[in-house]
């Protein structure tokens, strides 16, 4: 993972554009990741947030298979690709001796598989450029 200052230190870069990237945050409606989205945006990038908080982003929760699997659908469908992935979302605020199964369970969910998002949404771009070649 890269920490943040060194994250907000490539934005301040004079050399960095952002221009035609796309990325996508996890948890990007408040405190750290709308930090962090607000700073790629300014950065040039196309910022794909998903949260379970309401807002004008993607509405979802992380854990649930279908909701990632339509977020990544349309994040695709949309911008083709995905170059960045910060999963900023946090799943408990409990240490691992205080969870249940569940609980652990779910903080997985949020905080690993979620991160294979990247992953699968470049595979199904390849899907779709295939697709596409295929047509013409």
């Amino acid at each position: 993972m890269v920490e943040i200052p060194h994250l907000l230190n490539i934005f301040n870069s004079d050399n960095m554009c952002f221009m035609d990237k796309v990325a996508v945050i996890t948890g990007g409606t408040q405190g750290i990741g709308r930090c962090i989205a607000e700073e790629f945006q300014k950065a040039g990038a196309t910022v794909c947030v998903i949260d379970k908080q309401q807002g004008d982003h993607f509405v979802g929760d992380l854990a649930d298979k279908q909701v990632l699997e339509e977020f990544v659908k349309e994040v695709i469908e949309k911008h083709g690709h995905v170059d960045f992935l910060v999963n900023n979302a946090l799943p408990l605020m409990k240490g691992i001796d205080e969870c249940s199964y569940e609980e652990f369970q779910y903080a997985l969910s949020v905080g690993v598989t979620a991160r294979a998002l990247h992953k699968v949404c470049n595979a199904l771009a390849q899907i779709q450029l295939k697709s596409c070649r295929r047509r013409t």
